[in-house]
Order: C-alpha cells, then structure tokens, then sequence
C-alpha cells in the first residue's frame, strides 16, 4: 500500500491498516448475523407456543364436551345440564344501591328507619340517658335499596350505624369466619356420609350479640335526637369495632352449650363426635350456618339456634 504525504510518497505494510479495519467489520457482522438469529429463534418459539395454546384449546373443548356426554348417561348429571341451560346465576343476583340522603325523606325509607328503631328497642340495644357532657361518638344512617338485574325494586334496608372510629381506645376485634376450606371439608363429609344439609341466616345479627363490657355512648342522628339525651349502648350497635367478635362469641357459647366442639385450627367450624361416631357439623359465618348430618340432629341444632336468635330464613338442599 503506498500513502501519500507532503507531496512524499512511502510504502507502509499493509498489514498495519487493513487487517485491523477488516476485523473491525468482522466483528460487526458477526454481531448483527447473533442478533438476527436470536430473533429468529424468538419467533420460532412464539410460534410453537401459539400452536400449543390452539392445541390444549381444542383438547380442553374435547374434554368438555367428553364430560358432557357423560354427564347426560348420568341421571344427576343430565338434571345439571338442563339448570345450567335453563337458569343463569343472574336471575339471583341482587344489587345493592346505597340510597343518598336527600331521598331519606321518602315515605318508604321512613318507614324503614321505624323498623330499625324498633329493632333496637326489641333486642334492648341502648338506654336513653341524660346528657351531662359524656364523651361520645356520632351515628348515621345508612339506608340501602336492593335491586334485581332487571330493576324489579326489593325492600329499602335502614340501618343505624356508629362511627366506631371515634372511639379512643379500640377493643379487641378478631372474629373468626370459616374458610373456604373448611366448607368444602363439610360438603365433601356431607357427600360420603349421606348428611342432610341445612342453611341459616340470623336476622339482625350484631343486636343479638352479647352485651357490652364498656361503656359507649352515641350521638343519634338528628332526625331522632332528643334534646338533652343520648344513648348508652347495651349491645353492640353497627359500626363498632368489636361488634361482629360479639356475635362470635354469643354464637360460640350457644354451640358449645348445644354439645358441640371446636374443631383445631377453625374456630367457626363445629362438630360433634359421639361413641367413635360423627354426630354432625356446623360452620358458622358470620350470621349464617351451614349444618349437615341426620334428621335428628340437624333438627335438635336449629331448634336450639331458633331458642336463642332470631332467624330470618331456614333452607334445605337449595341455598
């Protein structure tokens, strides 16, 4: 290679320029042809996965449709099918609507907060006492309306709720609700061993709850505040911290007083195990009962539940 400078012309090896550019642009190609590759492979992949998802699409169809026809050579199953045609969960789903305040004044949800107050009163859940400067927490009311899908209006709900939050010191809240494990162990027991299997809902709960060991006193709302008077809770009122562990344990002391036992590591699970034979089960969540075994058993159960709550509905089979 000859380079020309000043005029002078020198011959230089050209080992010492060439050979360094060429590796250069070895080295660049040999980066862009890795990428390259590295996308192709990508796209290989993307594509395989693609065609695996088609593939368990098709079997997972294959495979329902194999169980359908099963399910129709089966006489409970082929029953299924028809309410699974037939019926959507729609049809049961309620809508819960929280009413505003400037609608309170209808004559409907007037009448609902009568009813409230009456609970109240009937469940003895406050004394009216003279105000002397207590320290209080305020209340509201919460009126609700409950709507099916297609509009159909149910009933307005009111409920008179303490603002808990105010309260200085918290008490001890935890309340313990089954899980979803503990349900399925129940259905599945109820299954194998031919149980009978029965619902219950507590009307009005938190009302029904033991009684208050502190003293609470409560502003009312001022639509049914007297001047000079406020209330002193007896029984837990919504809205307080330790209203739903009150009913806990008034339903903990009805089961136990009922014979029946905690189960380990469930405490709303109960059951009741006699002469190296289970007797029946009872899980509790929150206000509902869920209670499997024998006509006689399930029947001394709810007939001791009835004695000591007030309940709204009991359902068998269906719920």
């Amino acid at each position: 290679m000859f380079i020309h400078s000043n005029g002078d012309v020198k011959k230089v090896a050209s080992c010492k320029v060439k050979p360094y550019e060429l590796k250069e642009r070895n080295e660049e190609n040999k980066e862009e042809n890795r990428r390259n590759k590295m996308i192709e492979e990508d796209n290989k992949v993307a594509n395989n996965d693609k065609k695996e998802e088609k593939e368990v699409e098709v079997e997972e169809s294959e495979d329902e449709n194999e169980v359908r026809r099963d399910l129709m050579n089966d006489i409970i199953g082929a029953k299924y099918l028809q309410v699974e045609k037939s019926v959507y969960f729609m049809d049961y789903e309620i809508f819960t609507v929280e009413v505003p305040v400037r609608e309170h004044g209808k004559p409907e949800i007037v009448e609902a907060k009568e009813n409230e107050i009456q609970n109240l009163k009937t469940y003895e859940t406050f004394e009216e006492i003279k105000d002397e400067g207590q320290e209080t927490i305020g209340s509201r009311w919460i009126v609700t309306e409950k709507q099916k899908h297609d509009g159909q209006k149910q009933a307005y709900k009111a409920r008179l709720v303490a603002k808990g939050f105010q309260e200085i010191d918290q008490p001890q809240s935890d309340s313990p609700t089954a899980a979803k494990e503990s349900f399925k162990l129940l259905m599945a027991l109820a299954a194998n061993q031919n149980f009978k299997v029965v619902s219950m809902d507590i009307r009005a709960a938190f009302l029904q709850a033991k009684t208050l060991d502190r003293e609470v006193f409560v502003r009312p709302p001022d639509d049914i505040k007297k001047e000079g008077v406020v209330w002193k809770l007896l029984k837990p009122l919504y809205g307080l911290d330790d209203a739903s562990r009150k009913f806990y344990l008034k339903v903990k002391e009805t089961l136990q007083e009922l014979g029946l036992k905690m189960l380990p590591g469930d405490d709303a699970f109960y059951y009741e195990h006699r002469d190296g034979k289970l007797m029946g089960l009872n899980l509790s969540h929150v206000d509902d009962f869920t209670i499997a075994e024998d006509t006689d058993f399930v029947k001394r159960i709810v007939t001791g539940i009835k004695e000591r709550f007030t309940v709204s509905k009991v359902e068998e089979d269906k719920f």
